[in-house]
């Protein structure tokens, strides 16, 4: 076996890997994005492709192949058509799932195992664990070939697997940064897969590419310049055609959504949807049919709406009365909490630290610069572009005053924004006599979350001061204490131990 045979195979073992977990890594991110639960339906998905590829394993050890290279192929080609049909398919199936059950209210009221939207994800796990099923039946192949003919130490193979697996999980994350949606991945990984199939066909000569090889082509030529399009339906799907409250001479009512087809012939008359993905979070741009207004989304959730964001930060500055003269804002790298203290303390010295860059290269550019007013281009501003609880460990500073204006814990990630540890890094920052001035959703504020609230900060020695709603939204008054408060350390939500559960979004 000459060294350019064995080259050729070591490639095809860490190529069929790279493509088997990235299908997994795409479907798994799509149901996540769909319910907004990166923890339960990311660790659900994976645990379950690995469970079928064990079975596989256990089951294809039992049976006999007449040959495993033509199988290896046919294996391929499965992989291919069937994520042509997946990775479209899911983005159709939520699209209809919001037009026919979300918007009517189906999900409202209704416990976990209930909800329409957790049987669709739940059903998609069979697409995890057919995916499941053919990797393992891959792997069972090449491990066959290599025993008969190639005879790489099982060391060497295995390490080509996991290097795919590796490449695999860094591409995923790459492709995020190139800005590359998870349909886009998935459609590009395809396109791999098929220059697979084709190495395959080249390496066996008793392996043919095939019709149905021919056939992935001609499809995946057809989806590709269509996918920006495709992802523009259904992003406009998810912001403009939903239920809306109407009023008229016979009292209020409610319409919409469009049906399906409806929808696909009254798409064109709205606005595009500038979307950016960040290494933290996605970013919706969503302008108004009529008008400059426009919206700002984090992973699907409301950031601030151009007409009514002026109110809403006036409300956020007027708790404050006299900040002194050193202010931090935590978050707000969109620049309007920011402008609005400039407008009112031209002299203070201010000092922003935001978590993600994409949000400051968005908040210096059209159209949202003229909404801040160029306010994070001013040279006066202390702009630190880092994750707040690294960066306290290095500060010394204290504040006269903290505004915290971070999206709501709507996930797992968000929900470490009122916890106990991220409360101890405003108690360090904070000068005796400061106030901090902090944005908590309402629904927060049933009798069990609000004791969970109140003994997290009690725990690092803060306390509320007063609460004030405004728009749907209560700020609080946080002043810090000497001494702490007596509350359970039970009730402490903590990074270690958690007691919020992230909050339901009516949304998604």
């Amino acid at each position: 076996m000459n060294s350019s045979t064995l080259h050729r195979f070591s490639f095809i073992c860490v190529a069929a890997s790279f493509c088997n977990l990235c299908y997994e890594l795409v479907l798994a991110k799509f149901l996540s994005q769909f319910s907004d639960d990166v923890v339960t339906w990311e660790s659900l998905t994976l645990a379950v492709y690995l469970l079928a590829m064990g079975v596989g394993h256990l089951y294809f050890a039992t049976k006999v192949i007449d040959n495993h290279a033509i199988v290896l192929a046919q294996t391929e080609k499965k992989l291919i058509i069937f994520n042509l049909i997946l990775v479209p398919g899911l983005l159709l199936g939520h699209m209809l799932y919001f037009i026919y059950c979300k918007e009517h209210g189906f999900d409202l009221g209704l416990s976990w195992w209930q909800r329409p939207l957790n049987h669709f994800l739940i059903v998609s796990q069979g697409g995890a664990f057919f995916l499941g099923i053919l990797s393992s039946l891959e792997q069972h192949c090449l491990l066959q070939l290599n025993h008969q003919h190639f005879h790489l130490s099982l060391s060497r193979f295995y390490f080509y697997n996991y290097l795919g697996s590796f490449l695999a999980s860094l591409g995923f994350f790459g492709a995020y940064l190139c800005r590359l949606d998870a349909l886009g991945y998935g459609l590009l990984v395809i396109a791999i897969n098929i220059f697979l199939l084709v190495f395959i066909a080249k390496l066996f000569s008793n392996v043919r590419f095939g019709q149905m090889g021919l056939v992935a082509i001609i499809l995946l030529a057809l989806i590709w310049p269509f996918r920006e399009r495709w992802m523009q339906i259904y992003l406009k799907n998810q912001y403009f055609n939903i239920l809306s409250w109407n009023f008229d001479d016979e009292g209020m009512h409610f319409t919409g959504p469009l049906g399906f087809w409806s929808w696909l012939a009254a798409e064109k008359n709205y606005p595009s949807i500038h979307r950016e993905y960040s290494a933290y979070q996605t970013i919706d741009l969503v302008a108004k049919k009529q008008g400059k207004a426009f919206s700002l989304y984090l992973d699907g959730h409301l950031q601030f709406d151009s007409l009514f964001e002026a109110s809403y930060h006036e409300a956020m500055i007027g708790l404050m009365g006299d900040v002194g003269e050193n202010i931090l804002i935590i978050g707000g790298g969109d620049g309007l909490l920011l402008y609005r203290l400039r407008q009112k303390w031209p002299k203070s010295r201010i000092t922003l630290v935001e978590l993600d860059p994409a949000i400051i290269n968005l908040a210096k550019n059209e159209p949202l610069v003229a909404l801040n007013h160029g306010a994070l281009l001013d040279p006066n501003v202390r702009l630190i572009v880092k994750d707040v609880l690294l960066w306290v460990k290095d500060s010394k500073e204290i504040f006269d005053a903290i505004f915290v204006d971070v999206p709501h814990p709507f996930g797992q990630d968000c929900s470490r924004l009122v916890s106990y540890e991220f409360f101890l890094v405003l108690r360090a920052l904070i000068g005796q006599g400061g106030i901090i001035v902090m944005d908590v959703p309402k629904s927060l504020y049933n009798d069990e979350s609000k004791e969970i609230l109140l003994a997290s900060l009690a725990q690092a020695r803060l306390g509320l001061d007063k609460t004030d709603a405004t728009y749907g939204d209560g700020f609080i008054r946080v002043l810090p204490l000497v001494t702490t408060y007596a509350f359970a350390p039970i009730k402490v939500h903590s990074l270690f131990k958690p007691r919020f559960a992230p909050l339901f979004d009516s949304r998604f």
